[in-house]
């Protein structure tokens, strides 16, 4: 009976400690509000206690506002990893400032951000997700998917700069390296992958970089709140958050070909017709869709950090697969 007794023991003062954190901080966060929260409506702490060993297991509060349009989500670092959330935003940041103010407007910005007892923290307006009712949200992820390829497109067209030849392997040559002596994934995939670092370098206008969010996929997509949720798909009223893996010297599609996976069966027309779309907003060749795909999966290869090897060999099977299907890789 003493182990159980010592865990729970344990759980309670790291509950306890994690409460007094987030009094503090959404004390301070309220002041920078001119005092705007409802500080005993704080809903989270005890559904949370940082056991995974990852980076973005940020601690996420619901804290209401005297006023609805003042409802907040609060987000404070796991302490294994104090500065991952100082470091989303300044990635965020630095996407906002590259962007046209048409295209910026979607990123989901905080209000308040800071450092407290030696962690990051951020609190953003309160959105809403997906209807939890399944027929619903399928009506939403279709009305809303032509603004969000749309967006994508035009966030691909307005950051596309071209890569010095200095450049060429540490963007390129390299993550496709990885990707040829990576004996985890599929011999097909690691050939493509050695034709395309032999042969798809030699064209230097279709080797660019772009915004890369790094993660888009349906679940970081929240919107704007309605008393008719269903109006602000039509609307294309959407958020993007979780920017923790953005970059600017990002690569083209792979944002659009994560967000189809999340939303659509692998072989739904609607797939290549984005997929065609978005190459020809950019002027980009079928045969080099894969290359700016595999880039980017050969970079995350290089740096997995905690990302378990499974989950990404997973993906890039999934990825693979998806590029076949469509005609993108043979």
């Amino acid at each position: 009976m003493s182990v159980p007794t010592k865990v729970s023991s344990g759980l309670s003062k790291r509950v306890l400690k994690e409460r007094n954190v987030v009094s503090e901080v959404a004390a301070h966060v309220s002041h920078e509000m001119s005092d705007a929260l409802d500080l005993s409506t704080i809903v989270g702490i005890e559904k949370q206690a940082f056991n995974a060993e990852v980076a973005d297991s940020h601690l996420l509060l619901m804290i209401d506002g005297l006023r609805r349009e003042n409802d907040i989500v609060l987000m404070i670092s796991n302490p294994l990893f104090p500065e991952a959330v100082s470091d989303a935003v300044e990635r965020l940041c630095k996407v906002h400032e590259v962007l046209a103010p048409r295209l910026r407007r979607r990123l989901h910005m905080p209000l308040v951000a800071g450092r407290w007892e030696g962690r990051s923290y951020a609190s953003f307006p309160r959105l809403d997700t997906l209807s939890s009712r399944r027929i619903q949200a399928a009506l939403e992820r279709r009305l809303v998917s032509r603004h969000v390829t749309s967006w994508l497109a035009e966030v691909a067209l307005d950051t596309r700069q071209p890569v010095a030849v200095d450049e060429v392997a540490r963007l390129f040559e390299q993550p496709l390296d990885y990707l040829c002596q990576e004996t985890a994934l599929s011999d097909r995939l690691r050939d493509t992958a050695r034709c395309l670092r032999s042969e798809g370098l030699g064209q230097l206008e279709m080797v660019f970089t772009v915004v890369e969010h790094g993660d888009f996929w349906i679940g970081n997509l929240l919107f704007e709140r309605h008393r008719i949720p269903l109006l602000a798909s039509v609307r294309g009223a959407f958020r993007i958050i979780d920017w923790g893996g953005a970059r600017r010297d990002g690569y083209a599609f792979i944002d659009l070909v994560r967000y189809c996976m999340s939303t659509r069966a692998p072989e739904a027309r609607a797939n290549r017709r984005d997929i065609e779309r978005y190459r020809r907003h950019l002027g980009v060749d079928p045969e080099h869709i894969a290359l700016h795909v595999l880039a980017s999966l050969g970079r995350l290869g290089q740096a997995r950090n905690e990302f378990p090897k499974e989950r990404y060999v997973h993906l890039a099977g999934r990825m693979e697969a998806f590029l076949r299907l469509h005609g993108y890789m043979v």
